[in-house]
């Protein structure tokens, strides 16, 4: 599979266009449209990720010089577009990503160990979003995740969840545990 984030991923980020609509990325990633952010613009490099073929987990980042590095954050997570990873970068320079296979059982994490680079990466994290283990997880998918600066930067993760249903958790130490807040909406037919 071949998908080539060109201009999409330059007008996402607002970096310059020349750097990126110059160059293919990746000849091998693909993502979906519902996990997000797909990619962030910070101090001149956009960092994108996806998922390859193999179903590995990918990021990289591209300098508006045109500089670029790829680093494979996961192996062999899932073969889907629909399991590429959100990315966000936390208010001291670290890149944290996150993914889930296609209706998966467990959401994971990982987090640059340096801040402005893809060098040196935390082991992978499974979060605990609900409130009680459930070894029967078969619909967690499609992570997004918004940083409220205001909130002293409470990360908010979204998620379709087991009940097909939009669930949420938050945290309040830039990733490293989360509070399961259950699903946003339960009305019938809402998914």
């Amino acid at each position: 599979m071949k998908f080539q984030f060109l201009v999409l991923a330059a007008l996402l980020c607002c970096t310059s266009l020349s750097a990126l609509a110059q160059s293919t990325i990746s000849d091998d990633g693909a993502w979906c449209w519902f996990a997000d952010p797909r990619a962030v613009y910070v101090d001149g490099v956009t960092y994108v990720g996806w998922v390859t073929s193999r179903g590995n987990v990918e990021v990289a980042a591209i300098g508006d010089d045109g500089s670029q590095r790829t680093v494979t954050v996961r192996e062999k997570l899932h073969r889907d577009d629909h399991a590429n990873p959100a990315l966000m970068m936390l208010p001291d320079g670290r890149l944290l990503v996150l993914y889930s296979k296609h209706n998966g059982a467990e959401m994971f994490a990982r987090t640059c160990a340096n801040p402005n680079t893809l060098e040196g990466w935390s082991e992978e994290r499974v979060l605990a979003i609900y409130e009680e283990p459930r070894p029967d997880h078969q619909q967690i998918t499609y992570p997004n995740l918004v940083r409220l600066s205001d909130e002293s930067d409470v990360i908010y993760l979204f998620w379709r969840g087991d009940d097909w249903k939009p669930n949420w958790a938050r945290s309040r130490d830039l990733g490293e545990t989360w509070e399961p807040l259950g699903t946003v909406t339960s009305r019938p037919g809402a998914e």
